[in-house]
C-alpha cells in the first residue's frame, strides 16, 4: 500500500484481513483521528513510519501483530488508543525502532525468543504495571525510556526465563534492595532484580515460558 492513501481522512474502520498486501507505507493512516479499528492483513510483514501515528481513536488492532511481521518503523502506532495486548511472536523481527508504541496504553506485551533491540521510547506510555513477557533471550539492546509506565510507583513488570539467558540478564539488572521489598507492587518472591532505565525501577520476575502458546502463564514462586 502507498504512502499516506488515506492519512487525514474520516474514515472510522480499515478491515484489511482478506488482502493480500504485505506492507503498509509510511503515514498511510496517520491523523486518521476517526479510526477506531482495524483488521490487518495475515500476511503483512513491514508496517513503515508514521503507518498509524496519532490515530487518536485507535482502540483496536486484529491481530495485534500478524506473525510473519519483520518491520516497525518509527513511531507506527505512536499516540493510539490501543487496548489489547500486544503479542510480536515473529521468527524475524530482531529490532523495533524508537517510539514505535509512544503514548499507546498498551496492557501487556510478548516479545520473542531471538533477543531483541528495542527503541528509545518504544513502549513508553504502556499501563502502570504493565506486564512484558520475554519468551528468550534477553533483549541486546534496551534503549532509554522504553518501557516507561508514568508512575515510578507502578512500573512494568517482565517476566523472563533466567535460566536461559542468565549472562544477558545479569548485565542489566542490579539487586533488589529493602526499599524494592517493601513496595506494593513488588511481584512477590520470584523476582530476581530490578532493571533501571530513565529512572523507572523494573521488576524482573523469573518464570517459565508455556511450550505452546496460551491463555496459561506459569509463574515461578
Amino acid at each position: 500500500m502507498n504512502t499516506e492513501v488515506f492519512s487525514s481522512t474520516r474514515i472510522t474502520s480499515a478491515d484489511m484481513g482478506a488482502s493480500a498486501l504485505t506492507k503498509i507505507g509510511d503515514r498511510n493512516f496517520q491523523k486518521c483521528r476517526n479510526l477506531t479499528s482495524v483488521v490487518l492483513p495475515l500476511r503483512l510483514t513491514t508496517i513503515t513510519q508514521d503507518a498509524f501515528y496519532s490515530c487518536s481513536s485507535l482502540t483496536t488492532v486484529t491481530p495485534f501483530l500478524p506473525r510473519y511481521i519483520t518491520t516497525l518503523g518509527w513511531r507506527a502506532f505512536a499516540y493510539c488508543a490501543i487496548t489489547n495486548a500486544l503479542s510480536l511472536t515473529s521468527d524475524s523481527l530482531t529490532s523495533l525502532a524508537s517510539e514505535v508504541f509512544r503514548g499507546s496504553p498498551i496492557p501487556e506485551i510478548t516479545l520473542p525468543v531471538q533477543s531483541i533491540s528495542i527503541g528509545e521510547s518504544c513502549f513508553s506510555g504502556i499501563v502502570p504495571g504493565c506486564k512484558v513477557y520475554f519468551y528468550g533471550a534477553a533483549p541486546s539492546k534496551i534503549d532509554r525510556s522504553a518501557f516507561n509506565t508514568g508512575s515510578t510507583a507502578n512500573p512494568a513488570v517482565i517476566y523472563a526465563p533466567r535460566k536461559l539467558d542468565e549472562k544477558g540478564w545479569a548485565d542489566k539488572t542490579t539487586a533488589l534492595t529493602d526499599s524494592d521489598l517493601a513496595k506494593d507492587s513488588y511481584p512477590g518472591p520470584a523476582t530476581f532484580g530490578v532493571y533501571v532505565n530513565s529512572g523507572y525501577r523494573h521488576w524482573l520476575v523469573n518464570w517459565n515460558p508455556p511450550l505452546a502458546s496460551g491463555p496459561a502463564f506459569i509463574i515461578l514462586r
